[in-house]
């Protein structure tokens, strides 16, 4: 029986954790949607008892889903969201209305789910993962608690996602870059077939920017399944007055949301997806009526995204951005946003990354704002370890500095560094979840 969240987690990470070790396969056998969708149909198919807007992409789909998710509840819809990986908790991948799913509500559901698996017998082991049973746990948790809309992440690729037993009302797909090769495909056009394996027949798919050989690729899956295909960076026209550490201040001067807004979350990239949310608030209107360019403006002004561009200020102290860029495509956009937001001496960047990236690009391209870099070793081994990631960037950063752990390489960063200057931690996900739960901790002492 479960009867904690310790024990809730130990059922859900008992399963293959793909996110923890990323698999050497990607076919049906691994993700296997058929047995999915037989335990769904044991649980009752919670997912079909609400309508679901599906997110795909390389870069920026947390953000545009936290963002729609942030629009939809300030409209007035109860509003599920769905997203990962986590930063701290498990908890925080399941939320209403910007709440975590509750212990109590985590745990029941864990028991549920484990005394429903182990009723079923061989379909139980048929490679079952984490991320299903989270999925699962997410779409009960949405069913129970009467939800009006669920915003719906997928966590890799889009074709074989375990998110993709949805039958949603918009599918979107944000920029699409080189990321999971080993496993999605070498090219843009291979890893935009497996993103655009989300698209459903006669259902309208929003795509943000994208490289010009992924266009083509999402348009003719599009048009083989009738789904109205929109481009909304050719939908929307968007005017930048600002960008600060705060936040940007931007105007819309066509379609049917003209006006001027704030985006609370800093950088040029989020721009992109504004586009993309924007562009969804309009496919999506007449479903739900309450949207409002006064609800999207509240939506945009609200919405909480940590460790994406997150910027700490404390007196005394140099700025401590956080970032979880994890690809060239977002190591580029936060340079980017770097140099047009903060003025910046002698920056330290901290940096971890996880051993199937592209870690030489991203070092190259950080090199262009940091000339030291300290590597931690971080709380999972999915990182690469600071022994082997050093000797691989050694003669792109000037000085590196390797430290026992994140608390450490923090330390050091922030005393080595001049109140007026700039410490930025970006490469990973867990890079960045350590740093905040560091940062908690601090806080709580």
């Amino acid at each position: 029986m479960i009867n904690s969240i310790q024990s809730a987690k130990d059922f859900l990470y008992s399963f293959a954790n793909y996110e923890s070790k990323m698999p050497q396969i990607y076919n049906t056998n691994v993700f296997n949607m058929t047995q999915f969708s037989k335990l769904l149909s044991v649980l009752g198919n919670p997912h079909d008892r609400y309508p679901c807007i599906h997110i795909a992409g390389t870069k920026g789909k947390g953000s545009t889903a936290a963002m729609l998710a942030s629009v939809l509840n300030r409209s007035g819809y109860r509003t599920g969201l769905y997203h990962s990986p986590h930063l701290r908790d498990t908890r925080e991948r399941v939320q209403i209305n910007d709440e975590w799913i509750p212990e109590q509500q985590f745990i029941e559901i864990c028991d549920y789910l484990e005394k429903t698996v182990s009723k079923i017998g061989n379909l139980a082991h048929s490679y079952r993962t984490t991320f299903e049973l989270l999925t699962a746990l997410a779409f009960l948790h949405f069913e129970r608690s009467r939800i009006e809309v669920a915003v719906i992440e997928t966590g890799l690729g889009g074709r074989l996602d375990s998110t993709n037993v949805i039958s949603p009302i918009l599918t979107i797909i944000t920029r699409i870059g080189k990321d999971h090769t080993k496993l999605l495909g070498r090219n843009l056009a291979a890893i935009a077939s497996e993103k655009g394996g989300i698209i459903k027949a006669k259902v309208p798919v929003i795509i943000g920017k994208q490289h010009y050989l992924t266009v083509p690729v999402l348009s003719g899956i599009a048009n083989g399944k009738n789904a109205p295909f929109i481009q909304a960076d050719k939908n929307i026209n968007l005017t930048v007055q600002e960008i600060t550490e705060k936040g940007s201040r931007f105007e819309v001067s066509s379609g049917i949301w003209t006006g001027k807004y704030f985006l609370r979350l800093p950088g040029w990239h989020q721009l992109e997806n504004v586009e993309i949310v924007l562009t969804a608030a309009e496919c999506i209107v007449d479903k739900f009526p309450n949207i409002s360019r006064i609800s999207i403006q509240k939506g945009l002004e609200l919405v909480e995204w940590p460790g994406r561009f997150q910027v700490i200020r404390k007196r005394g102290s140099p700025v401590l951005l956080l970032d979880s860029a994890h690809n060239p495509d977002s190591i580029r956009q936060l340079v980017k946003s770097i140099r047009t937001i903060f003025k910046y001496k002698n920056p330290i960047c901290i940096f971890a990354v996880s051993r199937e990236k592209q870690f030489g690009k991203m070092g190259k391209i950080l090199s262009s704002v940091f000339r030291r870099v300290f590597l931690p070793v971080t709380s999972t081994q999915r990182n690469l370890h600071p022994t082997e990631l050093a000797p691989k960037l050694k003669g792109i950063f000037p000085s590196i500095t390797l430290t026992e752990n994140v608390e450490q390489a923090l330390k050091i960063a922030l005393k080595e560094t001049d109140p007026d200057d700039l410490v930025c931690v970006t490469g990973s996900f867990y890079l960045i979840g350590d740093v905040l739960s560091i940062l908690d901790k601090s806080q709580k002492c």
